[in-house]
This record gives structure tokens, sequence and C-alpha cells, in this order.
């Protein structure tokens, strides 16, 4: 009786933990979203790291994100990893752009003090090119 009662409280004690870790991780949709949202943080942050390195050489902004494409070593994603689309990117002045991409939710906690803190939606980052120095 005790072995059954214990093996039923083991097996209620996993399912909660189940669920309880289901809940706190969200639905697999959202999981999702958020995922996609990672990745399109992590192409605009390789894509801006690039223009430094175009400007640092060239002393100017590229006039399209394809040019970087053909920079020696270039490995870019220029898009948006579910519809495909080419993220937005706009020259303001000559060290100053703009980079866009549509995101599915709104940044969590650990990414609002951050330069890539963004709404849910299409959202747009004015960015400043940087002259990188030698090492």
């Amino acid at each position: 009786m005790k072995g059954r009662l214990a093996g039923t409280l083991a097996a209620v004690a996993v399912l909660a933990a189940i669920i309880l870790g289901l809940y706190l991780a969200g639905p697999p949709e959202v999981q999702r979203e958020k995922k996609l949202d990672a990745r399109r943080i992590a192409d605009l942050q390789v894509i801006a790291s690039a223009v430094d390195f175009y400007y640092t050489r060239y002393g100017k902004l590229p006039d399209s994100l394809s040019i970087l494409e053909k920079e020696p070593g270039s490995r870019l994603f220029l898009s948006d990893p579910l519809t495909g689309e080419a993220y937005p990117y706009t020259r303001f002045t000559a060290g100053s752009y703009r980079i866009c991409a549509r995101f599915a939710r709104e940044s969590g906690p650990g990414e609002a003090r951050t330069v890539w803190a963004h709404g849910s939606g299409r959202y747009c980052f004015q960015l400043k090119a940087r002259r990188l120095k030698n090492r």
C-alpha cells in the first residue's frame, strides 16, 4: 500500500513538474516566435558589424546590404528567416543608417536596456557606423 501511494505521489509530482515547465516556457508557438525574433536580432547584429567593417575599410556606408555579401569572408543573412523578405536598409547621413525587421513579439526584460530593444511588428533601429581600430 505504501509503495503504491509513493508511486502515485511520484507520478503526480512528475506530471506537475511537466505542467509547470510548459507553463513557464509558454506554448510552442510563443517559443517559436521568440526563437525567430532572436534570429532576427542576431542577423541585424551581424549586419551592423559588417557595416562597421565596410565603413572602416572604405570610409563610407554601403549603398545597399547586398554589397556586403561581396566582401571577403562575408556570411550574412540579409532576409527574414520566416518570410524571406529583405531587411530594409536606409542610409541617412555619411555615417548613420537605419535597418528594420518585423518582430513577432516585444523585447523581453533582458533586452529592454540594449540598443536592440524593440516592439512587436515592424521596428527600425537607427545606428551609427563605427570605425574599427586595428589590433
